[in-house]
């Protein structure tokens, strides 16, 4: 090979480098003035405006281009880039549950995957005998057998039997009791749900859920008609002696649920008591608080854009401040001419470009997120309304919005503390205590700095009200104050720090003493009194006289120091177990 042959071949290689390919670097003829232009190129940086090198034609070496690369641009380097695509269908593969996809094709795999994915986009089995589909498959793969819907639902029967022994099995290797969780429910075409869930802790101190079941609900909603279908799943299951407690909305047909589960547990000599194991979902509290607060303030229900559209003639009593903002957040939103202006009056008085909110029925909080929003596009609203003449008449005064203040201040207790429990890694029963009072104490404290008269106050107390209405079904049952004080950052100090009265403290202590004497105090050994004067005096001697009271655990776990308010407190039970 020539010189001039080598010295192409090299040109070649070289601009075909992903430095050049990707341009990162591009080379260029030296101008012919210059007096290395016969045996030099020039090579540009184009990440840097001013970075050049001297390349000597025929020299294929890259590596100080690869150097300034890494360390000047590298976020920039196509190398990393790989490495990153390598990592992230590494991570891919991991989402996916470590999926390997078999080299050639086999009818059993390819079985597998149609009934995964029916199940996982909820496919109806029809799907399988379009004419289309299957033409799709074969064209794929000739030696494919197109399932039919029949055969698509048995695949998914026999691994749903598959998942359910397996479960069977999980269960039985529960080492303690089982919580469970259940909601019913009618969906919109009027189908009737009852959905089970159970929770428990593994003996490596980590807490697991699973759905336990998803039930078809036939005839109406009552106590009995749950209890019958809750008891044949946990039968099917194994766990009906398993049951520790259950939470569950406060629904009087909820109440006579534990009423029967009772009964049952009884008639199979299962121990089970209905009030000391109601838990009250406490979301489903705050909900009804929160509800019953803006029904006093004649908020009205949640309505969507077209209704409130098709009532927008209906006529707004004094006092309605909510539903009136709902209209005028509709006619706004449905405008797009409106909502360009409402940008435009947003940057004249220097807000964020934030849209208004509307709130719905099924999320009271969405309608502290529609107030919080306005209040904050204040400006741009009022300037909307005085430059628009069909929004005067929902026009917001200065009482109104003072008004919208205080009631965003009265609803952010409940935000606050919503927002807390659903960022907890596992929300607590312990908790529950604590969150009643500081909740109480909020609304006590508004009600003592207004004016008694005021319909605000009104509304508080009568959300107040309501909510020591379900406090004090919490005296019903003593898991409460035994979870309080079972939990290391609490125990005893959470009362004594709040000022409770002694008497409830004493009272705490011995519910948590007594549940461990009847349950898990190790059963001593009986000694026996010969009434040996002599011999006792001698072995007094000679062992230390014994004391006669010895401290249980629950005397020296109230004795150790409270956990500091981030500790994971399955994880400190796990250390001193």
């Amino acid at each position: 090979m020539s010189e001039a042959e080598k010295t192409s071949l090299g040109k070649r290689n070289y601009l075909r480098s992903e430095l050049f390919t990707r341009e990162l670097f591009k080379e260029n003829d030296l101008p012919s003035q210059h007096k290395n232009a016969k045996t030099h190129r020039e090579v540009k940086c184009l990440n840097c405006p001013n970075k050049t090198w001297l390349r000597k034609i025929g020299d294929s070496n890259t590596s100080n281009l690869w150097r300034h690369l890494e360390r000047n641009h590298p976020d920039k380097n196509p190398k990393k880039a790989k490495n990153l695509i390598i990592e992230s269908q590494s991570t891919l593969d991991e989402f996916v549950g470590h999926t390997t996809f078999p080299s050639k094709f086999t009818q059993k795999d390819f079985r597998w995957f149609v009934s995964k994915w029916v199940i996982d986009d909820d496919q109806p089995f029809t799907t399988l005998e379009n004419k289309y589909f299957r033409q799709m498959i074969k064209v794929l793969n000739s030696d494919a057998l197109v399932l039919s819907a029949d055969t698509i639902k048995n695949d998914i029967l026999e691994s749903f039997n598959v998942e359910q022994k397996k479960m069977k099995e999980l269960f039985q290797g529960v080492p303690g009791r089982i919580s469970f969780a259940l909601d019913s429910w009618t969906s919109m075409n009027g189908y009737a749900f009852l959905a089970i869930t159970t929770h428990w802790i593994t003996k490596d101190w980590r807490l697991q859920d699973k759905l336990l079941d998803f039930i078809d609900l036939s005839g109406p909603h009552s106590g009995e008609n749950l209890c019958n279908a809750f008891v044949k799943s946990c039968h099917e299951f194994g766990i009906l002696a398993k049951v520790f407690a259950v939470t569950s909305d406060n629904a009087s047909n909820n109440i006579t649920f534990m009423k029967h589960l009772e009964d049952v547990c009884h008639k199979e000599n299962i121990f089970f008591n209905a009030i000391n194991s109601h838990c009250q979902c406490l979301a489903h509290i705050i909900n009804l608080v929160v509800q019953e607060i803006l029904k006093q303030l004649k908020a009205g229900e949640a309505q969507t854009e077209d209704d409130i559209m098709n009532n927008m003639d209906a006529t707004i009593n004094a006092g309605e401040i909510i539903p009136k903002l709902r209209r005028l957040v509709v006619k706004i939103r449905l405008s797009p001419q409106r909502q360009e202006r409402f940008v435009r009056h947003s940057e004249a008085a220097n807000l964020k470009d934030l849209k208004l909110i509307l709130d719905v029925k099924t999320r009271w909080n969405s309608t502290f997120d529609m107030l919080n929003r306005a209040f904050e596009m204040r400006e741009a609203i009022d300037a909307m309304v005085n430059s628009d003449r069909d929004l005067r008449s929902f026009e917001i005064t200065d009482d109104e919005w003072n008004k919208i203040k205080e009631i965003i201040s009265v609803l952010k207790i409940f935000v606050q503390t919503t927002k807390i429990l659903s960022s907890a890694k596992y929300p607590m029963l312990s908790s529950a205590i604590p969150i009643y009072n500081y909740l109480m104490d909020g609304l006590k404290t508004y009600c003592e700095n207004f004016d008694s008269s005021g319909d605000m106050v009104i509304a508080v107390k009568a959300g107040l009200e309501k909510l020591e209405i379900y406090y004090e079904k919490t005296d019903d049952t003593t898991m409460y104050t035994i979870a309080t004080v079972l939990d290391p950052r609490f125990k005893l100090g959470y009362y004594e720090d709040n000022k409770w009265k002694q008497s409830f403290i004493r009272y705490a202590k011995e519910t948590v003493l007594n549940a461990y004497n009847n349950n898990y105090a190790p059963v001593t050994n009986v000694e026996v009194n010969d009434n040996n004067d002599e011999d006792n005096e001698f072995l007094d001697h000679i062992f230390g006289k014994k004391q006669n009271l010895q401290q249980n655990e629950v005397e020296l776990y109230l004795k150790t120091p409270q956990a500091d308010r981030n500790q994971d407190v399955l994880l400190w039970w796990m250390v001193i177990i």
